[in-house]
């Protein structure tokens, strides 16, 4: 996952190659793609970015995990237990009031 910051770093750095650049914005483009189509992230590609509460799953059940000093958990009142986490994605952002 290629976050925000990671790449306003790439873009200003004074020896950024614009290929290099253009890889690290398809590279995102790509990241927004799969966001949008809800896909999991395997635990064994990679982790969250941040720490907070995401989607879990065991490839079975789904739940509520938290992400915290590096480790995904299952929160107090998932189905399953921590070790058992294989996936995760992002929570969606809640409904504004309107």
């Amino acid at each position: 996952m290629i976050d925000t910051q990671t790449l306003r770093a790439v873009a200003v750095h004074p020896g950024t190659s614009k290929e290099t650049l253009t890889m690290f914005l398809l590279k995102a483009a790509d990241e927004i793609d799969r966001l949008k189509r809800g896909e999991w992230i395997s635990v064994k590609e990679r982790l969250p970015d941040a720490e907070g509460r995401y989607f879990a799953t065991d490839g079975y059940k789904v739940g509520e995990g938290i992400f915290l000093d590096g480790k995904m958990y299952a929160c107090d009142l998932s189905p399953f237990l921590t070790e058992d986490i294989t996936h995760w994605q992002p929570l969606p952002e809640p409904p504004k009031e309107e």
